[in-house]
């Protein structure tokens, strides 16, 4: 019979190994409750260097995958569990620390609508790399280089007010990769594109994350937006009720 020492030891034994496993992202047992509702319950993720994961939740679950991002990010502290990535306890990071790993080694687009409309779309996606110390000029000349990547060739100088959806969605997305992190979390970008917008964003959205050879955490409440991934974990009652579901995109047309 396995005592509860044994257990104990059992579950030391798992945490190690997917901690020393290369990975993007590990975390066993997440819970996060807002509003009176636990919306994570006992969440365990692992997310392998450049692997693309869509996190699906559908009606009561709508707001896990995002409060699951934000975790991840270390924008929200769980009330319970642990998460490493890129060889870091996050809940042992001071604030400082937090922030520092943050601008750095993580691409954050939880708000298609997040950037600063007064300011032109060079400006915007240039941001994150001035707000960590990287001068004008050089901020400037990479965020121009990403451009082109993202679908915005000839736009920089363009007011962000003055932009459809479309482009705002990939002005956050270009604030997103223009660090060059190893992780990047994304709330769907789509919500309020055309059928043809939303293929486009998304097919913009992984070529972009496999140029750098980020991982990606994208979350959704559409099967459709969760195809895009390679693999998609569904939530369901605050935890992860289907670990690997491959959906065939083509399928879905």
């Amino acid at each position: 019979m396995l005592t509860a020492a044994g257990r104990q030891s059992g579950v030391m034994s798992t945490a190690a190994a997917l901690i020393s496993a290369p990975s993007a992202v590990v975390s066993q047992d997440l819970r996060l409750t807002r509003g009176g509702r636990e919306l994570l319950a006992g969440i365990d993720l692992t997310v392998a260097p450049g692997e693309t994961v869509a996190v699906l939740g559908t009606g009561a679950d709508s707001g896990a995958p995002r409060a699951l991002l934000e975790v991840v990010a270390g924008l929200a502290v769980p009330a319970a569990g642990w998460i490493h990535w890129g060889g870091h306890d996050l809940l042992r990071l001071t604030d400082s620390a937090m922030s520092a790993l943050r601008r750095r080694d993580v691409g954050i687009a939880l708000d298609a609508t997040a950037a600063l409309p007064e300011l032109p779309v060079l400006q915007n996606i240039a941001l994150p790399l001035l707000l960590d110390g990287l001068s004008h000029r050089a901020a400037v000349s990479r965020a121009a280089d990403l451009l082109d990547t993202i679908g915005l060739s000839g736009a920089g100088a363009r007011r962000v007010g003055d932009l459809s959806d479309r482009d705002r969605a990939l002005v956050a997305l270009g604030r997103a990769l223009v660090t060059e992190p190893a992780l990047v979390v994304v709330d769907d970008p789509t919500a309020n594109l055309s059928t043809d917008e939303t293929a486009e964003v998304l097919d913009l959205l992984i070529a972009g994350c496999a140029r750098i050879d980020a991982a990606l955490l994208l979350a959704t409440a559409r099967a459709r937006t969760a195809a895009t991934c390679a693999r998609t974990v569904v939530i369901s009652g605050g935890r992860i009720a289907t670990r690997e579901v491959l959906y065939a995109p083509q399928a879905l047309l």
